[in-house]
């Protein structure tokens, strides 16, 4: 049976799903797949008030792509104008997934409308959100004002 989410439970799970995205990056690797049928949700975190990232699983790996050994998270951040085309490729993907996702809530706070616009900007390779980290940063803060 599906239920519907809340705003609220909806911008937690994207939050959720951002973090594995982030890990699968610092691990260095890219999903290259993502969207909703590869993202599974244990259905008792809808029942959580904090449910946590072993609730939101991202699924089907084949066609991910290894590309660049792993760095610590120290490297990671200090190097993160560095990051590779695959990850800006994903970051797109992401967007139009949480565009999709979040569309349908009306009305929609500005503050995630304008995370939206950033999240989607149609310049290949160019976005401002150049890591999962900083669209998961940025997806909380537009949040933090609901």
């Amino acid at each position: 049976v599906h239920q519907k989410l809340t705003l609220h439970q909806t911008i937690q799970i994207l939050i959720l799903l951002l973090a594995s995205i982030e890990h699968c990056h610092r691990s260095g690797a890219v999903h290259r797949d993502i969207n909703s049928t590869n993202v599974m949700i244990n259905r008792n975190c809808l029942e959580m008030a904090s449910p946590t990232t072993q609730d939101v699983r991202l699924l089907d790996f084949e066609q991910s792509t290894r590309f660049r050994s792993p760095m610590s998270d120290t490297e990671y951040i200090f190097t993160g104008f560095h990051y590779s085309d695959l990850e800006h490729e994903e970051c797109r993907n992401i967007g139009h997934l949480i565009e999709f996702t979040l569309w349908h809530f009306n009305p929609l706070p500005s503050s995630l409308k304008d995370f939206i616009r950033r999240a989607n900007n149609k310049m290949f390779f160019t976005g401002p959100f150049r890591s999962a980290l900083e669209m998961r940063h940025a997806l909380e803060k537009a949040a933090a004002n609901i």
